[in-house]
């Protein structure tokens, strides 16, 4: 279990201290914290002067909710559930259970990695986004909002449906689908028991250290390596990644094409598919081996608008970061109930900024379809409490 463990820092030390040390390896390497720093020092003034007073009501709602009065709309949940069971249903009926990479992950086969790239390898096309569009909206807005009835009804259903969806939700096999979750419901604890710090730090420690339980042979180095690899992926890869972006672009210059997204590559195999032209260029030197033909080596959108404007890139970026900002307007269009779910599953998603793209954080990676699934169903508690108030009301 050693060997896998070292699979994600298997690296020789020379190299690795030439990726980490970027002011050797990138030819102009003032442009590295330049580029990170002011775009997020500028984007905090920003947000400060112009969302403060929406930060502050938000602030207030979430610390002020009172779950004792959430009421929840069975139907409406019960539909959810349904739609997210069916495409699941669709997804298996492609893809055998015991091919998938979440079957690879828990069984500890070797081949897990091929199993997760196949599990997301669909013909046709539409069934990967059908199966995109429950891993990353449906079933982190159904475990919000079931994790919000547990909290307030206190039964035990509600706990193993929220396990059946996370499962449902990970049959491609990423590992870090757990953190999500608990991310998720770490948030949950710290609104509502908020004396016991200690519940959050547990249970981070738990996501952390989940695979674990599926290793034959467990001894402290192995764990050691665990950490370590976590660690890595973490602090280390993103910005790493990061500096691979940003040596090619002062190598071979910029590359508008370098923002296409991923899913009309998919859809268009002929468009040119950068992230999987940076992992095969750079992607030996971090392994220590030959990496998949399908390997995609995903950075921050900072790192990509560097890739098409260079430094001229970071107002842009800045602009795009205080757009996001406006999710803050659409609270007010909520209740008090989708405020709390939606900001749960936003707060995590937003992290894949670090990651990704800003349009594939914001449209496949779910955030605007969120937003827009608790808009309406928002809407349609509205009516029906505004149609039960009107027919319990006396006619005169």
């Amino acid at each position: 279990m050693k060997e896998y463990a070292m699979n994600e820092n298997v690296m020789n030390e020379n190299v690795m201290n030439k990726f980490i040390n970027y002011s050797c390896f990138l030819p102009t390497s003032w442009h590295l914290p330049l580029l990170i720093h002011s775009i997020i020092i500028l984007s905090l003034v920003l947000n400060y002067f112009y969302f403060n007073k929406e930060s502050e009501d938000l602030y207030l709602k979430l610390t002020n909710f009172n779950k004792n009065k959430v009421t929840f709309n069975n139907k409406f949940l019960l539909c959810v559930i349904l739609v997210f069971s069916s495409i699941v249903l669709i997804y298996l009926s492609f893809v055998d259970f015991f091919s998938t990479g979440l079957y690879g992950m828990i069984s500890l086969n070797k081949d897990q990695n091929i199993m997760r790239e196949n599990s997301l390898k669909l013909q046709p096309t539409m069934i990967k986004y059908l199966y995109s569009f429950i891993k990353n909206t449906l079933g982190p807005f159904l475990v919000s909002l079931l994790i919000l009835k547990f909290f307030t009804k206190k039964r035990m259903g509600g706990a193993l449906l929220i396990l059946f969806i996370i499962f449902f939700s990970n049959l491609n096999g990423e590992k870090s689908f757990i953190i999500n979750y608990s991310l998720i419901l770490s948030i949950y604890l710290f609104l509502f028991k908020k004396n016991n710090i200690w519940l959050i730090i547990i249970l981070i420690a738990i996501a952390l250290f989940l695979p674990i339980i599926f290793w034959v042979r467990v001894d402290i180095a192995d764990i050691c390596c665990h950490i370590m690899a976590k660690l890595n992926r973490v602090f280390i890869i993103p910005l790493k990644v990061g500096t691979w972006y940003i040596h090619d672009t002062q190598i071979n210059g910029f590359d508008f094409k370098a923002i296409i997204p991923g899913s009309l590559v998919n859809l268009f195999a002929k468009l040119y598919y950068y992230e999987n032209y940076i992992g095969k260029k750079y992607g030996y030197f971090y392994a220590g081996k030959k990496t998949l033909d399908s390997v995609h080596a995903n950075s921050s959108f900072i790192f990509y608008g560097y890739k098409c404007l260079g430094l001229i890139s970071i107002p842009i970026s800045i602009f795009l970061i205080y757009l996001s900002n406006y999710i803050l307007i659409i609270y007010k269009k909520l209740n008090d109930k989708y405020i709390i779910v939606l900001f749960t599953c936003t707060s995590v998603m937003l992290l894949k900024l670090i990651s990704a793209n800003y349009y594939t954080t914001f449209f496949s990676g779910g955030i605007i379809p969120i937003i827009l699934l608790c808009l309406i169903a928002n809407h349609i508690e509205e009516n029906e409490n505004h149609n039960s108030y009107n027919h319990r009301s006396p006619h005169l």
